[in-house]
């Protein structure tokens, strides 16, 4: 059974190959960062987020894996949902709504979503050992800590599966 960090280790680096292009120019990496966030909590990743020197990242968040029956014929076959958040960011200061419309130089927010919404849908992995990617919902917010003094950021968080069959 193929291990569930090394699935995550595998998504960090497809979305690490993840491009888009700017107005008039060459396709270039969507993201200057993926990280593979260590913690279920969200609020560590926005304040993240904030300070990251970076203007386009990728959080990789795990929140569950899920089991269960596929029905199918004499050989018993089961089903692994490992659900993950991405939670990306284009910081454009001053710019929100660039940030999340994007720019003829930033893809902003909505631009990372359909890049990514449409370079991973389906297989990823080693032949014998693919699993498949489904993105599920997105909603877009913006954070701040104010606390800190530090300028807000256009985030969006896609929920997605990663669909694997089991056999034994």
């Amino acid at each position: 059974m193929l291990a569930t960090p090394t699935i995550l280790s595998t998504l960090v680096t497809d979305l690490e190959s993840v491009t888009w292009t700017p107005g008039g120019g060459a396709p270039e990496a969507a993201f200057q960062a993926v990280e593979l966030w260590r913690s279920k909590d969200l609020i560590d990743a926005f304040k993240d987020l904030l300070i990251n020197r970076h203007d386009r990242v990728c959080i990789v968040v795990w929140t569950s894996t899920a089991f269960g029956p596929l029905r199918g014929g004499a050989i018993p076959v089961l089903e692994r949902k490992i659900t993950v958040t991405l939670v990306m960011s284009d910081r454009i200061l001053g710019d929100i709504s660039g940030s999340r419309y994007g720019t003829a130089t930033h893809p902003g927010v909505l631009g990372l979503l359909d890049a990514v919404s449409w370079q991973m849908l389906g297989s990823h992995g080693t032949t014998g050992e693919k699993w498949f990617w489904i993105p599920r919902n997105a909603e877009t917010m913006s954070i701040s800590d104010e606390t800190q003094n530090l300028p807000s950021r256009e985030v969006i968080w896609l929920d997605c599966e990663l669909n694997l069959k089991l056999t034994p």
